[in-house]
């Protein structure tokens, strides 16, 4: 067998790998999705084609079934949570496979008074699949504590989660805030959330505002012009 045809078989074999990897993530298979993610980096399968091949696409689909009537949120936060698994496994591999290099720095939190997480969560993944550094201040989170932390980390992108009606002023506070407090020049700002509409985000002074989890990331990719 000459160069090419080995070449081609390896990446042959890779496709297999990176499609049986994503049927187990949505299957729910926790130890045959590891055992898989365990044997592609020992047939050294890039890190990062498992995540942008296998993880990405996996999350993404799980994205878009998020609200249908027919799908059990506990199951897709269940599958959620082995991809956060998988990537918390890939992560280090990763870096060292990128030289350290991000696509962008994301900020993430949900607004003060909000204490779901799964939105937030299904969001992170995507971001950290996609090439994002990815910080998570978790839930309830102040506009102070918002502003306190652009200004220490520095991000691209603020990501300010919002799931009831009572908390948008606080959101838009935080943008008041982030003018205020000259952090607003180089960031760029997105509202997401159930409670969050594209008038009230317009309103409010962000930049982005996405419907679903996947349109977000291209949206935030093409803000920071990656």
């Amino acid at each position: 067998m000459n160069g090419s045809y080995e070449k081609a078989g390896v990446e042959f074999m890779n496709k297999g790998l990176l499609r049986k990897l994503r049927e187990a993530v949505l299957s729910g298979e926790q130890e045959l999705a590891l055992k898989i993610a365990g044997t592609a980096l020992t047939e050294e399968v890039p890190a990062e084609a498992l995540v942008e091949q296998g993880l990405y696409p996996a999350a993404c689909e799980l994205a878009r079934s998020y609200g249908n009537d027919e799908t059990c949120m506990a199951e897709i936060l269940a599958k959620f949570e082995l991809i956060q698994l998988l990537l918390n496994e890939l992560i280090p591999k990763l870096r060292d496979e990128r030289k350290g290099a991000e696509r962008g720095r994301l900020l993430i939190g949900s607004i003060q008074g909000n204490l779901i997480d799964f939105g937030k969560l299904m969001l992170k993944i995507l971001f950290i699949a996609s090439g994002f550094g990815v910080i998570d201040l978790g839930t309830d989170v102040s506009p102070e504590t918002f502003a306190e932390h652009v200004r220490m980390e520095k991000p691209d992108v603020l990501a300010i989660a919002v799931y009831t009606k009572e908390s948008l002023p606080m959101a838009a506070k935080t943008v008041q805030l982030l003018k205020q407090d000259c952090l607003r020049q180089d960031l760029k700002i997105m509202l997401g959330g159930w409670a969050v509409t594209p008038e009230f985000a317009a309103e409010a002074g962000a930049d982005i505002f996405a419907v679903t989890a996947e349109e977000a990331v291209e949206l935030c990719l093409a803000a920071v012009g990656t």
